[in-house]
């Protein structure tokens, strides 16, 4: 069986509560040894140390929350999606939960490089100004034809334009709470950070600092 034929595991899992503050590599950590523990048959890197062939979507940031957050597994023999999902479910710990499992065949792109899109959560709070303001700070970034930030990588820093690549924004009144929704790019292409959207906004409010209390990735999809 050719390797564009082989089988993988698309796993939708959702990173809640405590787990929020592992790093990527801790939770990349806790996969492998709930695979192996699960007698989940995968694929192995070759070499020295052969490494089970286990891959995630880009990580969140330490401290926020994802509903469904995405994991591939290439498999060396394939079995039913409920079968591994039961199986690999109960050696995760109470904060990292399956949400859907799928079986897969691989294609000569990874699946990643097909993601496009992610929408966000962000519950905020106003520090000297008024809801008003960042209503009309909300109404101001949607009505803008460009939107520019600076973009710092380890080579240079550049100028972005970022609102083509925001594709949703409100503001939602939830009990005592506010939260900006949010879909950005997610490519190569067309990537926006939620920090920058954070930005912005703070940026149109005069003598008001827009704070974030948590970061809630609500779903990554493809375009």
């Amino acid at each position: 069986m050719s390797n564009q034929q082989r089988p993988y595991l698309w796993v939708e899992f959702a990173k809640t509560g405590p787990m929020r503050y592992l790093s990527h590599l801790e939770v990349m950590r806790i996969f492998d040894r709930a695979v192996r523990r699960a007698r989940i048959a995968v694929d192995y890197t070759q070499g020295y140390h052969p490494r089970a062939q286990i891959s995630f979507a880009p990580p969140l940031p330490v401290g926020a929350e994802g509903l469904k957050e995405l994991c591939k597994i290439d498999l060396a023999t394939e079995k039913s999606a409920n079968e591994l999902g039961k199986a690999l479910s109960r050696q995760l710990p109470a904060g990292l939960d399956l949400v859907s499992t799928q079986v897969r065949r691989r294609d000569r792109r990874s699946p990643f490089a097909e993601l496009d899109r992610a929408e966000y959560r962000l519950d905020v709070e106003i520090a000297g100004g008024t809801p008003q303001q960042l209503q009309a700070a909300v109404q101001q970034f949607r009505g803008a034809e460009q939107i520019t930030v600076q973009r710092k990588t380890k080579r240079r820093t550049q100028t972005i334009d970022i609102r083509p690549h925001t594709y949703e924004l409100r503001l939602e009144h939830r009990d005592s709470s506010m939260c900006l929704f949010i879909e950005v790019g997610f490519g190569e292409d067309n990537l926006v950070k939620p920090e920058e959207v954070i930005s912005s906004l703070s940026g149109m409010m005069e003598q008001t600092d827009l704070l974030v209390s948590r970061v809630t990735r609500l779903k990554m999809y493809m375009i």
